[in-house]
């Protein structure tokens, strides 16, 4: 083997060399972009999924904030309900006690008769 075939063969051997690390950097660069598109689909994703917390994280203070309101309001109402039944009852004790008073007296005037004498 000749000086030239060496050269020759030492050249093809730095051709081949030099066209693995071109495809090889080549296939880095795709590869590296490919990371790239995936990294930014996932921030996108995160940031998407963030901002439906926020939204739902309002959404369900918002609804909180409500519910607590509307039981305030019906604690309310059902004080005020049960404050006039109170004094409905409280009446109609009352007008009872004053039917009774009245109804005895009636049934006193009974047994003494027409003329206020005893019958």
């Amino acid at each position: 083997m000749g000086d030239d075939e060496i050269k020759q063969r030492i050249g093809s051997v730095v051709d081949l060399v030099r066209d693995l690390a071109v495809e090889g950097e080549e296939r880095h660069n795709r590869q590296m972009e490919e990371i790239r598109r995936e990294v930014k689909h996932l921030t996108e994703q995160i940031l998407r999924v963030d901002r439906q917390s926020e939204r739902t994280e309002r959404t369900l203070r918002r609804a909180i904030h409500l519910a607590v309101q509307e039981a305030r309001a019906e604690r309310r109402r059902r004080q005020e309900s049960d404050d006039r039944l109170d004094s409905a009852i409280t009446k109609l004790a009352a007008a009872q006690l004053e039917t009774e008073q009245k109804w005895r007296e009636w049934i006193d005037s009974m047994k003494r008769g027409p003329n206020g004498h005893p019958s």
